[in-house]
């Protein structure tokens, strides 16, 4: 009769315990699925939209991420949150500077936002003249853009990277000023 007892007890608790990780997962998992229906909703506004009505959206990405985040520990550094959070502050970028057509020269913080951000591909030119990197805005908006549309349709898979050196091109525009 005792062992009967204990072997009740023990499947309750295994029972419980596999139910509250059901629950955990559950919920996770339907936190996640709000967190794709934003992203959803933004990468179709990237393509039919203007940028600047995309703000709505794009606050309600960063809220449903937000939220997934909030909802347990280890969130945070998934490999889906951080380029979902990435495509968030490259599209921010994006809508801020999307009429721009200013030179963005190394050392300003336009210029530092790219550099920051080895997904952020495209190749500076040299300023002779003043022997620095620059990007026209649009191109760096361009990479912004390219970069969020793989990241929200494709968060869980590594990016193409910047391969190339931006030391280097310092180096090498440094070197053909008069």
């Amino acid at each position: 009769m005792r062992s009967s007892s204990i072997l009740i007890a023990v499947v309750l608790m295994v029972g419980t315990i596999l139910a509250i990780f059901g629950h955990y997962y559950s919920k996770r998992q339907a936190d996640w699925v709000e967190v794709q229906k934003a992203a959803n909703t933004v990468d179709s506004g990237l393509r039919n939209e203007p940028l600047i009505a995309l703000r709505p959206q794009v606050a309600n990405l960063n809220a449903a991420l937000t939220h997934y985040i909030d909802g347990g520990g280890g969130r945070r550094n998934e490999k889906r949150v951080l380029s979902i959070q990435q495509a968030i502050e490259s599209l921010k970028w994006a809508i801020d500077h999307e009429t721009s057509t200013s030179t963005v020269l190394d050392g300003t913080e336009d210029f530092s936002f790219f550099e920051k951000r080895s997904y952020l591909v495209a190749e500076p030119d040299c300023a002779e003249s003043v022997g620095r990197l620059f990007l026209n805005s649009t191109v760096i908006t361009r990479a912004c853009l390219t970069y969020t549309e793989y990241a929200l349709t494709k968060p869980n898979q590594s990016p193409k990277l910047r391969t190339v050196d931006l030391n280097t091109l310092r180096g090498q525009c440094r070197v053909r000023t008069p």
